[in-house]
C-alpha cells in the first residue's frame, strides 16, 4: 500500500511504484468498494483490447465461425463444436 495526498485542486500524485501502470493521460475508472476504498482501473480503448486478442481463435477447427451459435451452445451445456455442426 502506498500513501499520498489529494491536493486542494483534487489532483492525486501517483506513487513512483505505480506510475508504470497508470501513465499520465491514461483513462481510468474509479469506483468505491464496500469498505470505502477507491478502486482505480485503467481503461484501454476497445480497439487496443481487440488488437490484443486478434487472431486468438482464428483457424480453430473446434470452434464454429458463428459466435452466437457457439455462445448459445455453451450456455446450454453443449460443446462449441456442436454448435457448428
Amino acid at each position: 500500500m502506498a500513501m499520498t495526498r489529494i491536493s486542494p485542486r483534487y489532483t492525486l500524485k501517483i506513487p513512483a511504484q505505480y506510475r508504470d501502470l497508470l501513465r499520465a493521460g491514461r483513462n481510468v475508472a474509479i469506483q468505491p468498494d464496500e469498505q470505502g476504498r477507491l478502486i482505480i482501473t485503467p481503461i484501454d480503448s476497445p480497439h487496443s483490447v481487440l488488437l490484443a486478442t486478434f487472431g486468438m481463435w482464428a483457424e480453430r477447427d473446434d470452434m464454429p465461425s458463428d459466435a452466437i451459435a457457439a455462445t448459445d451452445a455453451l450456455r446450454q451445456g453443449g460443446q462449441a463444436a456442436e454448435a457448428g455442426a
